[in-house]
């Protein structure tokens, strides 16, 4: 994939925006470290994800926070059939 892009001025630095679709085949996401690298040689910019634990906006937690008797549906839980459970 292949996208033209314009570098500008942020801060004391250079930025490039990264659209959603490159974003996504990188597996990063606001806030994802990275490390860039330069093959100056061939110039090329390899971009690489170094904490991949930002591939979601929210938490475990945040999740199953609202949880309660009344809308964890647990009366549609079946029991197992087969071997799903190893005894």
């Amino acid at each position: 994939m292949q996208i033209t892009g314009k570098i500008t001025k942020w801060g004391n630095g250079l930025g490039l925006r990264i659209n959603q679709e490159i974003a996504k085949g990188l597996g990063i996401n606001y806030g994802c470290e990275v490390t860039l690298s330069l093959d100056e040689e061939n110039h090329v910019l390899t971009v690489s994800a170094v904490n991949r634990k930002n591939k979601w906006p929210f938490k475990e937690a945040d999740l199953i926070k609202g949880i309660t008797v009344d809308n964890s549906h647990a009366d549609l839980l079946t029991n197992p059939a087969g071997k799903e459970i190893d005894e």
